[in-house]
């Protein structure tokens, strides 16, 4: 993927994963996050020398820039980057992207080309639509967890973040598919899983 620009809008697991394994095949990361809080999972995990070893692992091979999407100033910036860029990937709620001026129809014009990934939690549309998740709510929504454990014990979690891993690699290879489909066609598109899928 090197000459591929993607700017990365994500943040706890499934769109770092998604964007990690993006930069893993050479393409040029940029991770925005907020000025003041910042990605929450920079402070998980070991922390050694002020780094979360458990962030850097899911956000190599990533540039990073602080940027308000609250403020004009930020959205600006935003709107130049995405102008520049091949792909775009977010792990937003259905349709805070757009509540922030950047909806189907003016990505669309900013850049023709812009790939769109879009991950959440409970599909685009349906009764859950609207509600965040984390990884662990959804592998017991989904099922997975009645599936997992002892036959004679409850219900148990998988200890890796089973569900953010699955879905980001989704998200990433349904980014492939579609930068390799822009190649015949010149026409972006968006392409989006969640964590229940």
């Amino acid at each position: 993927l090197s000459g591929i620009k993607v700017v990365d809008l994500t943040r706890i697991l499934s769109g770092p994963f998604c964007t990690m394994l993006l930069g893993d095949m050479g393409a040029d990361v940029i991770k925005i996050e907020g000025p003041k809080e910042g990605d929450p999972v920079r402070k998980a995990g070991a922390i050694v020398n002020d780094l979360s070893w458990y962030f850097a692992s899911f956000n190599r091979n990533k540039r990073s820039m602080a940027l308000d999407l609250r403020s004009e100033h930020g959205k600006d910036i935003l709107r130049k980057l995405i102008q520049r860029s091949d792909v775009l990937v977010e792990n937003f709620r259905p349709g805070v992207l757009a509540d922030m001026g950047f909806d189907e129809a003016s990505l669309e014009q900013i850049n023709p080309r812009l790939i769109v990934g879009s991950i959440n939690g409970y599909g685009s549309t349906g009764p859950y639509a609207d509600r965040p998740t984390f990884d662990f709510v959804v592998q017991a929504m989904s099922g997975f967890m009645s599936v997992n454990g002892f036959a004679d014990g409850p219900p148990m979690r998988a200890a890796p973040p089973i569900s953010d891993m699955v879905a980001g690699s989704y998200a990433a290879m349904g980014v492939l598919a579609a930068l390799v489909r822009r190649g015949r066609t010149g026409q972006g598109e968006e392409v989006t899983t969640s964590l229940t899928d």
